[in-house]
């Protein structure tokens, strides 16, 4: 069982038959999804878990948050009509420069189509899916200057922010990897 006490963040990134390591397949997920359901888990957006965790509130088990890196196409086509049909809200982290094109899985050569805008906008629209920034270029920041990390982290923020008439408060670290300055300029931008 998830969540014994406090919350479960399930992260996911592809859904669909690629052969890249993180993928799930579609009836995986639809499965899981189920799942949850079934067994009357509460599915929160981030934003709420991160108020919850702010307000120093008991997180009842059971409490759980969805997530996506990179924003694949697939997201649209295979998370979104479960996520509606269940009403799960969820986070999509979503590297900037890939917005409606292809990206070159590195570990693997896959070749993989992201999201595009009008997608992201539909989904946005639904109330369901909060875009995030996960940079532009999807570099890890500790690699390169701070000065490109800033940019990195600011750009892709106000890029989603003009797109989609939003506020944005979370970012996800390209491949995990950050630093105490990297941890230092998302606090000094107001994120959260």
């Amino acid at each position: 069982s998830l969540s014994p006490g406090g919350a479960s963040i399930l992260m996911y990134h592809s859904v669909s038959y690629n052969k890249i390591f993180f993928t799930v397949k579609p009836e995986s997920f639809k499965k899981q999804m189920a799942y949850l359901a079934q067994k009357n888990y509460s599915v929160i957006p981030l934003a709420k878990l991160v108020e919850m965790i702010k307000n120093k509130e008991k997180i009842a088990a059971k409490t759980v948050v969805l997530t996506f890196d990179d924003s694949f196409e697939d997201n649209y086509f295979n998370v979104f009509p479960v996520l509606k049909k269940y009403n799960f809200p969820a986070t999509i982290f979503v590297a900037t420069d890939y917005i409606g094109r292809e990206q070159r899985n590195e570990s693997t050569g896959i070749v993989f189509k992201t999201l595009n805008w009008s997608q992201i906008k539909e989904m946005h629209e639904s109330g369901l899916i909060d875009f995030e920034p996960h940079g532009c270029s999807h570099q890890e920041l500790p690699k390169i200057s701070l000065e490109n990390a800033k940019r990195e982290i600011l750009d892709s923020q106000k890029i989603l922010e003009e797109g989609l008439q939003k506020k944005c408060y979370f970012f996800a670290y390209p491949r995990g990897k950050y630093s105490k300055d990297i941890i230092g300029l998302l606090k000094e931008n107001g994120f959260l």
